[in-house]
């Protein structure tokens, strides 16, 4: 083959996504050309998970034709890390969409590398608040023990959870926490914030870009409610490739990312999970999760 035609190849591969080796070898009809993309953990809201799978499915399909249609997307939900191991170790696995906490406790594992974090209220990284009436006085006159605090049961309340039992750990704070099907466990933060504006609740944990925003809305919300406590900037989720993802899988999912023609259609997948849009992950948004995962998760395990 002349060095012509042999760069002319490579140029091609590097446009297409596929490795010029395969090019190059004459190996295109084998390629692997389904992209299989794993949900671990609580990603998806519960009461809206059937629905949220069947969306995501036929919308990153569509996505995916409009890119090349000859790749096939499959969409997997697993909660149990032995699940994820085997899907991993049956070269399964091509990205995988998790929470914070959880990738932690993967990479002690499985080689994987965040690509993407998709953001919320136009933040990368969120701060939770702890919530109450300003009558009540501040953080070190109250008791919480005996105070009702609604946290949110989707996935943002999760996180929120997490923190403040970091939170009264450090500070010695004695509470118990809910369970599933306890009184204090409240759908959304827009609720979590009423309930304490209405005397529903003592108090409640959410975002502060999200009582930011309500109090926009409503500003007898700013005059009657105060935050208590407040957290570092925490990260909810990543999208990650693990190290057996070949490049040109990387390529096409990364074309999908960033192709604008495509990016209204994936900003209306991204809605679902109450995010905007994706954006590229960096090392520091791990810091603040790092801190609460190193000091009280780890413990706990």
């Amino acid at each position: 083959m002349s060095k012509v035609f042999k760069w002319l190849f490579v140029f091609l591969a590097a446009y297409s996504g596929i490795s010029a080796n395969q090019i190059l070898q004459g190996n295109n009809q084998d390629i692997d050309k389904d992209l299989r993309i794993v949900f671990y953990g609580q990603v998806f809201e519960k009461q809206y998970e059937k629905e949220f799978k069947v969306a995501v499915k036929i919308w990153l399909q569509e996505i995916v034709n409009n890119i090349d249609n000859s790749y096939k997307t499959f969409n997997v939900a697993v909660s149990s890390f032995q699940e994820l191991k085997e899907l991993y170790d049956n070269n399964k696995l091509d990205m995988i969409v998790m929470l914070s906490k959880d990738y932690l406790d993967v990479i002690k594992s499985i080689p994987i590398k965040p690509y993407y974090i998709a953001l919320s209220n136009n933040e990368a990284v969120h701060r939770y608040v702890l919530i109450g009436k300003k009558s009540k006085g501040n953080s070190n006159q109250i008791d919480y023990s005996k105070s009702k605090i609604a946290i949110p049961e989707n996935n943002w309340g999760g996180l929120g959870k997490y923190w403040l039992e970091y939170l009264f750990k450090q500070k010695k704070i004695r509470y118990k926490f809910y369970q599933e099907n306890e009184e204090n466990l409240i759908k959304d933060e827009n609720q979590a914030i009423l309930s304490v504006f209405f005397n529903n609740s003592d108090y409640c944990v959410a975002r502060k870009s999200t009582l930011e925003l309500m109090s926009e809305l409503n500003p007898q919300l700013k005059k009657s409610l105060i935050v208590l406590e407040e957290s570092e900037p925490l990260l909810h989720s990543s999208f990650n490739f693990s190290d057996k993802t070949p490049q040109y899988k990387i390529n096409i999912l990364n074309r999908i990312v960033n192709d604008e023609t495509q990016r209204a259609r994936l900003n209306q997948i991204m809605s679902l999970f109450k995010h905007e849009k994706l954006v590229p992950f960096k090392e520091e948004y791990l810091n603040g999760i790092k801190k609460i995962y190193n000091s009280y998760l780890l413990k706990e395990k």
